[in-house]
């Protein structure tokens, strides 16, 4: 595994530690210096110099170490809050374009370090399609509502594992555990909770989880439970484990499945009585001559739309194309010198030829070509009427 020494005017800062890389090798360290223009909320622009030593590794055969994330948690934080993708759902990230390597974690580890890892905000990274495949794991995430109230380290050893407990703003408990490569069994005592009774729901990782096979398996048990009581989680390799804790009186009930209609006629007749509940006046009358002047917008007459992408890359070039209404729109994205400076693109002109939930879809022309872009937004806008 890489280690590193960190040292400042010939004093040690940080003994030689592991880096969480399996291979590779050093190729070398950089000065940087960055010249950023800062707008302050009052008063004057200034520019701000920032320098910066940067490690350079050359990584042409490398794994990742389950415990890399473990030092993280535990030396990166005490820094302040960290930037990273954790909480996918799909393990092996097969359909993207831009990095379709499998992620070496679990399910239930993914969702851990979600709440694990203190970032100032929950950013959930996969697609909503694979979310709903999840339902507990997107339920736990979503309980994350921040700023919290409390946060408390329950356990754990830098490099092996951690669980950790945070209380969210409108008081639910939430659980997060995450072991490095070695499985492990723990008790997380809940002494933490107040009194009264709560509805725990767990999520362990299944009995083929594994971050080295990228197995999507996980368990969901529900129970009642209190502060005197312990729930004794299951971390596969590489995994973690997730407990969403809420008051009984509040939890919300399982869902049940909805009984079938017995008949399809209406079991009720309800009788409008005009006289003791009139009806507003208004542009018509209750009549269908009445209604039949009525006159349907011009956009829905002629739903003809301009289109643009509002984008930004660092890259040359990347061919781009959006599709809507069977039609595909193609344009070519050239760089704008900074993945955060935009520039509008034309990509042409599309008719919806009929009424309903229309679907538009960006895609590159070319995926074994592609080169990112930061696609910020599709704007449609509506044209004038045209004579028909």
């Amino acid at each position: 595994m890489l280690t590193y020494t960190l040292r400042a005017d010939g004093r040690i800062l940080i003994a030689s530690s592991g880096i969480g890389f399996d291979g590779g090798k050093f190729a070398g360290i950089k000065r940087r210096s960055v010249n950023a223009t800062w707008k302050p909320v009052w008063g004057k622009r200034a520019v701000v110099p920032d320098r910066f030593n940067e490690v350079s590794l050359d990584m042409t055969t490398y794994r990742v170490l389950a415990r890399a994330y473990d030092y993280e948690v535990y030396v990166n934080m005490l820094a302040g809050p960290l930037d990273m993708n954790n909480g996918l759902a799909d393990l092996m990230q097969a359909g993207r374009v831009d990095e379709p390597s499998p992620v070496p974690s679990t399910l239930a580890g993914e969702a851990a370090r979600t709440l694990i890892v203190f970032s100032g905000a929950t950013i959930i990274p996969d697609i909503p399609e694979n979310y709903r495949k999840h339902p507990e794991l997107l339920a736990f995430i979503a309980a994350q509502q921040q700023p919290w109230r409390e946060s408390r380290t329950l356990d754990g050893a830098i490099g092996e594992h951690i669980v950790m407990a945070r209380q969210a703003a409108d008081g639910t408990w939430l659980v997060g555990a995450a072991t490095g490569e070695d499985p492990r069994e723990l008790d997380v005592h809940l002494a933490f909770l107040g009194p009264g009774s709560y509805q725990a729901v767990v999520i362990e990782d299944g009995d083929t989880a594994d971050y080295r096979t990228f197995k999507e398996s996980c368990k969901v048990s529900r129970r009642t439970v209190s502060r005197t009581d312990t729930i004794r989680v299951r971390l596969a390799p590489g995994g973690g484990a997730c407990v969403l804790l809420q008051d009984a009186r509040q939890a919300p009930v399982a869902p049940v499945a909805a009984k079938p209609p017995q008949s399809s006629s209406p079991p009720y007749t309800i009788t409008v009585n005009t006289a003791s509940e009139p009806v507003a006046p208004g542009m018509f009358a209750p009549t269908w001559e009445s209604l039949n002047q009525h006159r349907v917008p011009d956009w829905f007459r002629d739903a003809k739309f301009h289109v643009t992408a509002t984008v930004a890359t660092l890259n040359k070039q990347s061919e781009l194309v959006v599709e809507a209404a069977g039609t595909a729109l193609g344009c070519t994205v050239r760089s704008t010198g900074n993945w955060a400076v935009f520039t509008r693109v034309e990509l042409g002109t599309v008719e919806f030829t009929t009424a309903g939930v229309q679907t538009v879809k960006a895609r590159p022309r070319d995926a074994a070509s592609w080169n990112a872009i930061n696609l910020r937004q599709i704007t449609l806008e509506r044209m004038g009427p045209t004579a028909r």
